[in-house]
């Protein structure tokens, strides 16, 4: 799956791809997306339905999945203009 480079929460929070390379992984799961408001995105979302749910941690440096969470959703998935 090809990651969007921006998504926007539910709550209007906006998250930025992370980019390709060494990056924190936690429970086996990249952080994909660092968010503009903090916190970070972990794994990818899942587009199955209308709106995406995906991981979110609100500490920049989440240790464990004990730091997540999975009820942020996507609202929208796509790429910033340029």
């Amino acid at each position: 799956m090809q990651l969007s480079v921006v998504v926007t929460l539910e709550d209007g929070n906006r998250c930025v791809f992370a980019g390709a390379g060494v990056a924190i992984t936690v429970d086996g799961k990249r952080v994909n997306y660092s968010c503009f408001d903090g916190g970070v995105l972990v794994g990818e979302p899942d587009m199955s339905g209308e709106v995406c749910p995906i991981a979110y941690s609100a500490s920049d440096y989440p240790k464990s999945a004990d730091d997540l969470s999975v009820d942020s959703r996507l609202t929208y998935a796509g790429m910033t203009g340029g």
